[in-house]
């Protein structure tokens, strides 16, 4: 190659360079100056005698066309065309910085450094990064956390988040300002949300149950908060509704066939402090100016259900400061008979005085230790089975193992049942000292 010459094929796919004054000017190469343009108006072929297009270059082996500057550090390229790939080769300063092209057999387009895996895309729409084999539509892949991140950036605000695996886990990772993990979804199909300390504060498990300040639970529902929480609540509901219907702050239903405890709400409260401010395990206040009743605690057990029911059962003392009334309104009562014999079978009571038992086997009663004045049921269900029921209390449940000892059964007495059976005993002794009053009269006026 010398300067001012120019190629020239002989049109059997061969060229070579020629003084253009020992050419024939045909017009196809016409110099104007330091510059050369073809004059001819179809296509211009290299290594090729039947061109495609206006420059058709060919070559048995790799084909290649270099697009360069002159001055060092510029960037340059080649057009590249070799066994099956088509791409262009990018040069930083003469030193191979990447490729971009297309593969013909496997049907990508893709950009590599060092082999494929860059950037490539597929003819299905799957887009690989890091990878030459993208199984979903897009696939990051790295041997590290962050070669393997999508990272999404908000440059007004200078703050990034990143989607990333670490180890196993997948995770979204706040990176501008202090780095910490919000989210993280485990291998093992736990999904974990966490604070700016990277503690878990809440546990969605694999098998649906949650854990509040816990990483392990044995709930549908676990809450274990410390010290370290600034809230007083462990469970806080709020409920503003404005239209008509039932609102339930808590609804708990429960259904099982097996034995064991069924407990629809369990609260369980222990207190160690200083303070003398009250303890409660559950607290009722209902207020408001609706006409409607207020319950601050309601009890019920249902009408089919059998055994033993409570609506209310107290282990351990009862009291109030206001009234507590029965049911006796007439539209409830059927068969009314009048009653007579009180006074009778009153006076076949025995009253005693005893102490309860306190003794392991009954400690978890929560019995008085006063001495106590009353009757014995074994001896009133004689006179007065009425006033007699059968009684059970539970069995002590063991916290750490969550089972139930066996439950303890009773006789339970109604006293307050034995109000009327005193009012009528009265009536029928002051009817007595009435008659013997007319008998002292007689008497005097003898």
């Amino acid at each position: 190659q010398q300067s001012g010459y120019i190629l020239q094929s002989d049109g059997s796919g061969t060229a070579s360079w020629a003084d253009p004054s020992s050419i024939a000017n045909d017009n196809d190469w016409i110099l104007n100056g330091s510059d050369m343009y073809s004059g001819i108006s179809g296509n211009i072929g290299i290594g090729t005698n039947n061109p495609d297009d206006l420059l058709h270059i060919h070559d048995p082996g790799n084909t290649q066309v270099k697009i360069e500057s002159s001055v060092n550090g510029l960037a340059s390229l080649e057009l590249d065309a070799a066994d099956t790939k088509a791409s262009v080769d990018f040069y930083d300063n003469g030193t191979w910085a990447g490729t971009m092209g297309y593969d013909v057999d496997d049907e990508f387009l893709f950009w590599q450094e060092d082999g494929y895996g860059k950037i490539l895309i597929g003819k299905d729409g799957k887009i690989g990064i890091g990878t030459n084999s993208p199984q979903a539509g897009l696939v990051v892949s790295g041997s590290s956390i962050w070669n393997s991140a999508i990272g999404i950036e908000n440059t007004g605000s200078g703050t990034e988040w990143r989607m990333n695996v670490n180890g196993s886990n997948f995770g979204i990772t706040k990176i501008s300002g202090s780095t910490f993990t919000p989210f993280k979804l485990k291998t093992n199909g736990d999904a974990q949300f966490l604070n700016s300390s990277g503690d878990e504060t809440v546990t969605i498990f694999d098998d649906g149950s949650v854990g509040i300040g816990t990483t392990s639970t044995d709930a549908v529902l676990d809450i274990d908060v410390s010290e370290s929480w600034s809230s007083i609540y462990g469970q806080k509901i709020e409920i503003d509704k404005q239209s008509s219907g039932t609102m339930y702050g808590i609804a708990s239903y429960l259904e099982r066939d097996v034995s064991g405890y069924s407990v629809g709400i369990y609260s369980d409260v222990d207190n160690d402090g200083s303070s003398s401010a009250a303890t409660f395990a559950l607290y009722g206040y209902a207020s408001g100016n609706s006409p409607g009743a207020k319950y601050g605690v309601f009890g019920s057990t249902g009408p089919l259900a059998s055994g033993t029911k409570y609506g209310v059962y107290c282990s351990g003392n009862g009291a109030y400061s206001g009234s507590w009334s029965s049911i006796s309104d007439l539209k409830f009562k059927e068969n009314i008979d009048e009653y007579e014999g009180a006074l009778e079978n009153l006076m076949k009571l025995q009253t005693k005085t005893y102490f309860f038992k306190n003794n392991s086997e009954y400690a978890h009663m929560n019995f008085s230790k006063k001495r106590q004045f009353g009757l014995i049921a074994q001896e009133v269900e004689k006179i007065f089975p009425e006033l007699v029921e059968d009684g059970v209390h539970p069995g002590q449940l063991n916290k750490k193992t969550n089972t139930e000892a066996e439950n303890i059964n009773f006789k339970s007495m109604n006293y307050i049942g034995l109000i009327p059976v005193l009012v009528q005993s009265i009536q029928e002794q002051q009817e007595m000292i009435e008659e013997l009053k007319k008998e002292i009269e007689k008497l005097k006026s003898k």
